[in-house]
């Protein structure tokens, strides 16, 4: 089965930085030889009625965005595609 792109108007409720450590991290006299991974989970409401999703963001996307930033939202299944601000 083919899961299509869906564009809907939408509304960024929250954007929230993750911070998750790397479980192969190792130390080399007390400095990490590996970084920790981040990414931002970014909530999204559905303008016209239709709930809200959360998609994970990695962090040069989510820089972009605001909360409270309208625009077009465009997914593809569980899997953030795009969001084109509205202008101003």
């Amino acid at each position: 089965m083919k899961i299509e792109k869906v564009t809907v108007n939408a509304k960024i409720m929250d954007i929230v930085e993750v911070t998750a450590a790397n479980p192969t991290m190792t130390m080399a006299r007390n400095v990490p030889l590996s970084s920790a991974s981040s990414w931002s989970k970014v909530t999204f409401a559905m303008t016209e009625g239709e709930g809200e999703m959360t998609f994970r963001l990695s962090d040069s996307q989510a820089g972009k965005l605001t909360p409270g930033m309208r625009g077009q939202l465009t997914y593809k299944g569980e899997k953030f595609v795009a969001f084109k601000p509205e202008n101003s």
